[in-house]
């Protein structure tokens, strides 16, 4: 969620938060509830791709290469 919270807002970057937070409560539902070897899995690409897409989602809202910015400049518009 940290990561998300630091790209600029989105359709993706939306869906992307509701994906996190079932996949925050799926972890809470396994308080109540050991989870088996084949939902642990589940979770763990759930995650994985969810890792992957923010990444991606993050690469693409930075700055083209070369494209530097000084601490005084204003953050690029969203």
């Amino acid at each position: 969620m940290d990561a998300l919270s630091r790209v600029p807002a989105s359709d993706e970057s939306q869906r992307l938060a509701g994906e996190a937070r079932a996949c925050q409560r799926v972890v809470h539902s396994w308080r109540h509830a050991a989870p088996s070897a084949e939902e642990r899995e589940a979770l763990m690409k759930r995650v994985l791709n969810l890792h992957i897409a923010t990444a991606q989602l993050r690469r693409d809202s930075e700055p083209p290469s070369g494209t530097r910015r000084s601490r005084g400049d204003p953050p690029p518009a969203r």
